[in-house]
């Protein structure tokens, strides 16, 4: 890996991680872990879901052709569908779980 990614990798990894060790209130640190784990799962549900989605759509007939490439593949259309739904359950479950004690 080249230095300036192994920098960058550093600052946005290894430095919060070091500030979240040193942090004093166990509620904190719960807090954080928390939303990281949810977060966690919300990126993984995205990601099994937009295939699944993307077969969906273009079985439906919600496709278009890509006008900026070459080739005349169909895309599918709708696809913010998945992330969105999974924001929405997430922002959901963060209100009422996490602030709740």
């Amino acid at each position: 890996l080249p230095w300036t990614l192994l920098g960058f990798f550093g600052l946005c990894f290894v430095i919060p991680t070091l500030l979240f060790l040193r942090l004093e209130a166990r509620q904190v640190q719960w807090s954080i872990t928390e939303n990281t784990l949810l977060s966690l799962a919300a990126f993984i549900a995205t990601f099994k879901i937009i295939p699944v989605l993307a077969v969906k759509t273009k079985l439906a007939g919600l496709h278009g052709v890509d006008k900026n490439k070459a080739r005349t593949d169909l895309v599918p259309e709708s696809l913010g569908l998945a992330s969105s739904a999974v924001t929405l359950v997430s922002l959901v479950l963060f209100e009422t779980y996490l602030f709740n004690y």
